[in-house]
């Protein structure tokens, strides 16, 4: 007999015994093998639960509406660490700290209200440290009781909070050197603008003071008045220095030899104040401007002695390191060897809202009469200048700390310090091209140079200044040149000089500090620099310098020495 083909099964409408509702019945034979089927799926899926479950890293809590722990799941040694009281039966409040509760109540009623799932986090402290933790709560419900309860995931997220914190700290670094660098284009132009009008000013004084038409009362006041353009001309120095706008005397120091030095000089007018030094023997060298680091360690020990009216303690300390390149990305500089320079103070400290604004310029937490806000700017300016960094860590009652690196150098031999040309002036004869598109500065350039026995040529724009020269140069011995006119700047001007004569001499005036344009037209040729506003005993003796170091055969002569 052949076999039949089994017929489909087909459901049969039924009534529910205890709902009355509607449903699908299939004859009694038909039910056994879907039931063992379904018990299979049932228990390989909550197998593999289980498994998901074990594999993730997390604290699992199942709690009630009252904050008692029904179930709990610790699949790490550090969460036992960090909640050694979790258990079932025992309530969050004995496990949790009071922050910790309130997140995980109000998320545990948002959840219930909502039906969303809620998140949260807060901090963890423990003898290994500070730990961030997560949170999501889900509500539980149960079809076989109305009670609700609450499953709380807890995860670690230390790592990657401290990873976007420093991200953070980046992206605020870049930001605020960002914002430095446009506000210092402004601070470096308004310099230099403010030289040229002191240079007219110390020009003049110059002149008066050599006419001998002055009774002493009258020398007194054009005195005092020198003195003050010589304070403002300081002014314009911590401008240039926030500008990052040049470095004039770059040669490789000992830093903790120059620390001692300038930590000496400040210790005699602060006797209140105590300073340790902490140096190495093995010290690097690094190849900065002396006087702009020196004005940097005095910005940082006025700072510090302004934190401690009634006295304290500060530590001076240098050291050699070497940064790899993510120690070099935080701070924003190349990796390699650098020498630290630790300047750390006992005082009041930096409150948190202060901390972040420390090297804007202009900013300060001082009356008028006690600080322009220009200081730590200007630090700021003259270090990354110096192609380092600087930072500072404090907290309020517990001092402040700024820590800055300058790349060492592998030069040994340390320079000696520049000393300040006599007071004497060097007298000359012979022809200076003077060119300079301020007239003010012209006029009494000029009458500064005749002064000192040269004839003197002037010329507004480089443009004019090359159109003589052609037709001069054979009568011109000198060329005195402003860097930033315009038209045609100093560098175009010099470059089509030396086309007519490249032995042509050349010294570069400019009221920015010397920078790396002015080091490259240096490089290219130009004799030398000088930064306005100049008096006239330094430029007597920066011609001198220059005319005797290129042979020039017209006589120098000094006052008050045999020719």
């Amino acid at each position: 007999m052949k076999n039949e083909p089994t017929s489909p099964i087909k459901p049969v409408h039924g009534v529910h015994p205890e709902t009355g509702h509607d449903m699908l019945q299939y004859p009694e034979w038909t039910t056994q093998a879907p039931d063992r089927n379904a018990e299979s799926r049932l228990r390989k899926s909550h197998l593999q639960l289980e498994a998901t479950l074990n594999a993730l890293p997390d604290l699992l809590l199942d709690v009630d509406v009252n904050g008692q722990i029904l179930d709990c799941r610790l699949p790490e040694s550090k969460w036992k660490n960090m909640f050694p009281e979790v258990a079932s039966g025992i309530q969050i409040h004995a496990v949790f700290s009071k922050e910790a509760v309130r997140i995980i109540t109000s998320g545990m009623q948002q959840a219930e209200t909502t039906g969303l799932p809620q998140s949260g986090a807060f901090f963890v402290d423990t003898e290994a440290g500070q730990f961030r933790i997560e949170t999501s709560i889900v509500v539980k419900k149960s079809v076989d009781t109305p009670n609700v309860s609450f499953i709380i995931l807890c995860r670690d997220v230390t790592r990657r909070w401290e990873a976007e914190q420093e991200k953070l700290r980046i992206e605020d670094r870049l930001r605020m050197a960002e914002r430095l660098e446009s506000v210092g284009l402004l601070a470096g132009g308004v310099a230099h603008d403010f030289n040229n009008l002191l240079m007219g000013v110390m020009g003049h004084i110059s002149l008066l003071k050599i006419s001998g038409a002055l009774s002493p009362s009258q020398l007194t006041h054009i005195t005092d008045i020198e003195s003050l353009v010589n304070r403002a001309s300081g002014l314009t120095r911590q401008l240039l220095g926030f500008a990052r706008a040049g470095k004039s005397e770059v040669k490789p120091i000992r830093l903790d030899e120059l620390m001692r030095a300038t930590a000496d000089m400040f210790g005699r007018t602060h006797k209140e104040i105590s300073i340790r030094h902490e140096y190495p023997a093995d010290i690097w060298q690094t190849s900065v401007d002396q006087g702009q680091i020196d004005q940097v360690l005095i910005n940082l020990f006025v700072n510090a002695a302004k934190a401690m009216p009634h006295g304290g303690h500060l530590v001076l300390k240098a050291d050699n390191v070497t940064l790899n390149e993510t120690q070099g990305e935080k701070l924003a500089v190349s990796a390699g060897n650098y020498v630290r320079m630790t300047v750390q103070d006992t005082g009041i400290g930096i409150p948190a809202d202060v901390l972040p604004r420390i090297f804007d310029p202009f900013f300060t937490t001082r009356d008028a009469e006690n600080g322009s806000g220009l200081g730590l700017a200007s630090a700021y300016g003259i270090i990354k200048n110096h192609d380092g960094a600087i930072e500072v860590q404090s907290e309020p009652g517990k001092g402040a700390c700024f820590t800055i690196y300058t790349p060492a150098v592998s030069c040994c031999t340390a320079s000696e310090p520049v000393t300040v040309p006599p007071l004497s002036e060097v007298t000359g004869s012979g022809a200076i091209l003077l060119v300079d598109d301020e007239e003010t500065i012209q006029e009494v350039v000029k009458l500064m140079l005749e002064h000192l026995g040269y004839t003197v040529i002037t010329a507004a724009s480089g443009r004019k200044a090359v159109q003589i020269y052609r037709e001069r140069s054979k009568d011109i011995d000198l060329v005195i040149l402003d860097m930033v006119m315009p038209g045609m700047m100093g560098d175009e001007t010099f470059q089509k000089l030396k086309a007519i004569d490249p032995g042509v001499r050349v010294l570069l005036s400019s009221g920015f500090s010397q920078d790396d344009y002015a080091e490259q037209l240096l490089r290219k040729g130009c004799l030398g620099f000088i930064q306005k506003p100049f008096q006239m005993n330094v430029l007597s003796h920066k011609i001198g310098n220059l005319l005797r170091g290129g042979g020039l055969s017209f006589s120098i002569a000094i006052q008050g020495d045999p020719i």
